[in-house]
């Protein structure tokens, strides 16, 4: 739903995935009854998602912040909020095709933007499997580019990003150099495990993190904590010739001691096999 508000819908929002704005600016307007506003605790200034350290005291029995059942009766509000748009989302369409006006609910009419040497009417069974292929590529970039462009704090409290992090130490050796990093307590749950692909590290800017051609250049590894260290302490790793290039350096100048932030970035290792797989198969057909 949040996809169809943000492709069909010019609200005076500061941001459109933000249910609160949303649905505050809707509500004004008379066309949905109900409106989600936040209490006290449950405020984000860009999300309407539920802060990690909201249920880490509820998990956790600390005492502190809303108890169960205020933050049931929050997500309460938030899915009736949610149903209302949906309603009347859903009413608008209805009344758009009674009136005989073309539909507010549609699928793109562009499916066969793909690459230029696609001919959908003149197309094989293998030109349809690269096809498909090449549109779950997208999908995935696309997907990944979406959650990229959310704020760094939101993009946090989903477990896709770590930050804001303390630069303790670096040390090169070898082929690589290893960063040692000090990450804030609301951070520690990142959903990121060692081995994790297309991790990147950079100052958060979205200059960087939205721009896929430099994702290289920010490149890491996350590596396996040590005995002793704490669940603050980070370590990553990353090529010398990463850390040493213009672009990373830039990144380390301007993020200084304590504004690094670790992302998740897409990485594909199918699409260019399965190409090459279908050429391959292609080129034996016309043999």
């Amino acid at each position: 739903m949040r996809s169809v508000v943000e492709q069909l819908l010019s609200l005076p929002v500061t941001v459109s995935y933000d249910l609160r704005q949303v649905s505050a600016v809707l509500h004004r307007a008379g066309s949905i009854t109900k409106a989600y506003s936040p209490a006290s605790g449950f405020e984000r200034p860009f999300s309407s998602l539920l802060a990690l350290d909201v249920s880490r005291n509820l998990r956790e029995g600390r005492g502190k912040g809303p108890d169960a059942d205020a933050i049931r009766e929050d997500v309460s509000a938030r899915l009736a909020a949610t149903q209302a748009i949906s309603d009347w989302l859903r009413a608008e369409h209805r009344r758009r095709i009674l009136a005989g006006d073309s539909p507010m609910l549609r699928l793109n009419k562009q499916p066969f933007r793909l690459q230029a040497t696609f001919n959908p009417l003149d197309a094989g069974d293998l030109d349809v499997l690269r096809a498909f292929e090449l549109l779950e590529n997208r999908s995935g970039l696309l997907d990944t580019m979406i959650q990229l462009a959310r704020p760094t704090r939101v993009r946090r409290d989903v477990g896709r990003a770590i930050g804001p992090m303390r630069l303790l130490n670096v040390s090169e050796k070898g082929r690589y150099a290893y960063l040692l990093f000090a990450i804030p307590r609301e951070a520690e749950d990142g959903d990121f495990s060692p081995g994790a692909f297309g991790l990147i590290l950079s100052d958060g800017e979205p200059d960087l993190v939205l721009e896929p051609r430099l994702w290289p250049s920010l490149g890491c590894d996350l590596m396996d904590p040590w005995s002793q260290d704490g669940p603050n302490l980070l370590r990553l790793r990353m090529f010398r010739p990463t850390l040493n290039g213009s672009v990373f350096q830039d990144v380390k100048r301007r993020a200084g001691q304590d504004g690094w932030w670790l992302d998740q970035s897409f990485v594909d290792f199918n699409s260019s096999k399965a190409d090459a797989f279908l050429t391959f198969l292609g080129a034996q057909v016309q043999a």
